[in-house]
């Protein structure tokens, strides 16, 4: 089955649920789970009984009535009341643990019989085909069918939950790798993903090949005591997340462990003097959040609530002395200042062995999240011993970078685990990789005193890198136009027959990269080698590498000779930008410019270093754009007109001919500060005399601000005061009753009504609003426990999208630093 066929199939159950009025997406998990697992449930005690004859079905006696075929056969008045009946008896009367606790309080909230009958019977022909494909390429049934529930109901990433790729969590365990007798944990395992690799790595490991060649896998190497330690202790998954734990019971229940830990736990909270210790912890924990402080358990305790930090720290605590740990970190974890982060980044170093980290491209984790990621591996029986941390870097993972995630021939991720595994064991690396790669390419050894010695413990690879040494080479220096091999003619497209979609992307001069898109096979410029595209007007320089259409506006398409890398010259042209001085034409200044000119092998060394920068650099850039902080409303919520939660107060303007009312010590707002966002201090200052003898006043501390008026789009624009200030008469201040909504609460639900606030009176008008008008706009109230947790994750993410911007400037500084290294005049 192909994805798109996959995907089809979910889309056309879940139009059926959603048609039949069941909106919640929790409740469209559930009901899913719950049919699928009965489904698996029969399946399961089928097989069982053909293998072995004293095998006594969860499905019989009083429950064989519900075994699948009987819900099958049913019509739809019948089947809703039946299916009722066996979630409700199947969690009274099974001895089955895991069965028992998947229908505890199960309940079939599609009230639409017909629907409902023909989601069982939608189900019944996806698992059908899914099943068939597992046997041959599917080794994670129901962590793909969950992924794609989460992509398809829009909740991805919610408080973290961005599904793990498989090849990554291969790759992973492939460099722990599990031994027979050790015990296996993942304290945030979501579906089971890591839990199923590693048996599907031991079951690799202890199988003989004749039992492979059949496509079985009894792991017939082991002993019966280590095969029941498998069955038994081997295996355990905390989640805190009750849809996550459902799908994660089934997942390992159909691979053969019904009697694997998995339990519903926050790791963080619920652990208050657990001693429990493991072999290996494999994870990829929640990282877009934080956690209440008071909440963590005392042991945990780092004075944070970053969650990646808070995982981290019972990692550490809770390997065994010969423990192994390889966890997915976000990239704020290597180098972010902040004191918790240096605390757990000395741990790390200092503590629990750490040997190797792992940086991930950008793109990972689409089409979910673009943020970027490293893997950390510990190991505490080196942490006296290694004297040396290897960093290696992926820059290709076997996709694309792009939302989709296509499939791509260039791969790193066998020769990172050549390396990997020849380093762990002695610490030297190949001289080669099978894949061709060479393994210093992408991998450094770092002496763990240089880490040790800036006080900080980062564990930036691109810091301990080996950028390449131009330091005093004197490159000659060329002018552009004698490395110009052609200046292809161009063919121009009327702006009318650019659409929004297309076969080719247009280019013209603008500063974006692509203009549109078109169809027109007779405008096609054929690239044949990479090309440079100059806009004559605004000087915007783009790379080219594929098949495009120029648009109406000048451009300038060259081709450069054999001396001289294409993209050596767009990366030295962005770094060093031809300035443009109005609507004139600039080829000349261009053709005329000088720059210093390395032979191509090394000219090949630089582009490869600035690809592997613009590469974070892009990735950053889909975290900071896309970014905007979203409130999932719950329909239940009531909804409130702000008048009625807060009070609401404007300012007054000084008389400006009197001096003594300015240039005061009390702070004074106008509009034009409230693009701040948080506003802690302003340039308008005014006298106590002025507030005194104006309608100016003091607002309060945390008050939300929004624009009465104010040019271009100020209107309706939000803020915060951090502060206390007066303001005139263009905002409103906003103070929310404190028995009832939080400031940060009502500043997100406000943000999000930007342009329905600025339509009250017609997206043209200057001004418009009012104080009534504030007072009757209203928001969706949940309780303040819900307020605060929203508002939680909503900074938490904002945190990860600062140090997005944060490695964009460091990135970008660094590509500057290594195009100044070329300059010899």
């Amino acid at each position: 089955m192909s994805l798109q066929e996959f995907r089809s199939k979910i889309n056309s159950i879940m139009d059926v649920i959603w048609a039949g009025g069941l909106t919640n997406h929790t409740a469209v998990i559930e009901l899913m789970i719950y049919i699928i697992f009965l489904r698996e449930l029969h399946k399961h005690d089928q097989e069982q009984k053909l293998l072995d004859k004293k095998y006594k079905p969860v499905l019989s006696g009083e429950l064989a009535i519900y075994q699948w075929d009987n819900i099958l056969s049913l019509n739809a008045d019948a089947l809703f009341g039946h299916l009722g009946d066996a979630f409700e008896k199947i969690a009274e009367k099974t001895t089955n643990p895991t069965v028992k606790m998947l229908y505890n309080k199960a309940h079939v909230k599609l009230f639409a019989r017909p629907a409902l009958r023909t989601v069982v019977h939608k189900i019944e022909e996806l698992m059908a085909d899914l099943e068939s494909e597992e046997k041959t390429t599917r080794s994670d049934l129901f962590g793909d069918l969950y992924e794609y529930l989460l992509s398809s109901i829009a909740s991805a990433g919610t408080g973290g939950q961005f599904r793990t790729p498989r090849h990554i969590i291969k790759f992973i365990v492939d460099v722990i790798d599990p031994k027979a007798e050790e015990s296996i944990c993942d304290p945030a395992c979501g579906t089971g993903g890591f839990l199923v690799a590693a048996l599907d790595h031991l079951k690799q490991k202890y199988t003989t090949d004749d039992f492979k060649k059949a496509g079985k896998f009894p792991m017939d190497i082991l002993t019966g005591k280590q095969q029941k330690f498998l069955e038994n202790q081997a295996f355990t998954g905390f989640d805190s997340d009750p849809d996550m734990i459902k799908f994660g019971l089934m997942n390992l229940y159909f691979h053969k462990l019904p009697h694997a830990t998995i339990k519903r736990r926050n790791s963080l909270v619920d652990t208050q003097g657990e001693t429990t210790k493991w072999d290996i912890i494999l994870a990829n924990p929640p990282f877009a959040g934080k956690i209440d402080r008071a909440a963590v358990a005392e042991e945990l305790q780092m004075d944070t609530g970053a969650t990646e930090v808070l995982f981290l720290n019972y990692m550490i605590r809770h390997l065994t002395d010969r423990g192994r740990c390889g966890v997915i970190v976000p990239e704020g974890v290597i180098f972010q200042a902040a004191r918790a982060h240096k605390a757990i980044r000395e741990k790390l170093v200092e503590d629990a062995g750490l040997w190797a980290v792992v940086s991930l491209p950008s793109g990972v984790f689409n089409p979910y999240a673009g943020v970027k990621t490293s893997i950390l591996f510990f190991d505490k029986t080196k942490k006296e011993t290694n004297d040396e941390i290897l960093f290696v870097k992926i820059a290709n993972d076997g996709f694309d970078l792009g939302a989709q995630r296509r499939p791509s021939d260039k791969n790193d991720l066998s020769c990172a685990v050549e390396i990997l595994n020849a380093w762990k064991e002695n610490q030297t690396m190949p001289s080669s990789c099978h894949s061709g790669l060479d393994p210093e390419s992408i991998a450094t050894a770092v002496k763990k005193s240089k880490i040790v010695e800036s006080g900080d413990y980062n564990l930036s690879g691109d810091r301990y890198f080996e950028s390449v040494d131009y330091t005093n080479v004197k490159w000659p220096m060329i002018k552009i136009e004698d490395l110009i091999l052609t200046i292809v003619p161009p063919k121009k497209l009327k702006k009318e027959d650019i659409k929004s979609d297309g076969r080719y992307p247009v280019i013209d001069q603008s500063q974006d990269n692509i203009s549109g898109w078109s169809d027109d096979v007779d405008a096609i410029i054929s690239v044949q080698n990479p090309v440079i595209v100059f806009g004559d007007h605004t000087c915007a320089i783009k790379y080219i590498e594929n098949n495009f259409i120029q648009g109406a506006d000048g451009i300038k398409i060259l081709q450069t000779n054999d001396k001289l890398l294409p993209k050596f010259l767009y990366y030295y042209l962005i770094v060093n930008p031809i300035e443009s001085d109005g609507y004139k034409r600039h080829f000349g200044k261009l053709k005329s410019t000088k720059i210093p000119l390395p032979p191509l092998e090394i000219q090949e060394k630089i582009v490869a270093e600035l690809d592997g920068y613009q590469k974070i650099i892009t990735g950053a850039k889909q975290i900071t754009e896309n970014w905007k902080p979203k409130i999932e409303i719950d329909p239940e919520w009531k909804k409130v007109k702000i008048g009625d939660v807060s009070t609401l107060m404007t300012g007054g303007t000084p008389r400006s001919t009197i001096k003594e009312y300015y240039n005061g010590d009390i702070k004074w707002l106008v509009s034009g500060d409230i693009h701040r966002g948080e506003i802690y201090d302003c340039e308008g200052r005014i006298t106590q005399l002025g507030l005194d003898n104006s309608n100016a006043r003091l607002l309060p501390k945390n008050s939300v601000l929004i624009a009465l008026n104010g040019q271009g789009k100020t209107r309706g624009t939000i803020a915060i005061l951090r502060t206390e200030a007066a303001c005139n008469q263009s905002l409103v201040s906003i103070n929310p009753d404190e028995n009832k909504l939080i400031s940060e609460f009502l500043l997100y639900s406000l943000k999000e009504k930007y342009q329905e606030i600025r339509n009250i009176n017609g997206e043209n008008q200057r001004g418009g609003l009012n104080m009534p008008i504030i007072r009757s706009i209203k928001i969706s109230l949940p309780s303040k426990i819900n307020q605060k947790l929203i508002v939680e994750k909503i900074e938490a993410e904002r945190v990860l999208v600062e140090s997005a911007k944060k490695l964009i400037d460091i990135y970008e500084q660094k590509t500057k630093d290594v195009i100044a290294k070329l300059w010899s005049e």
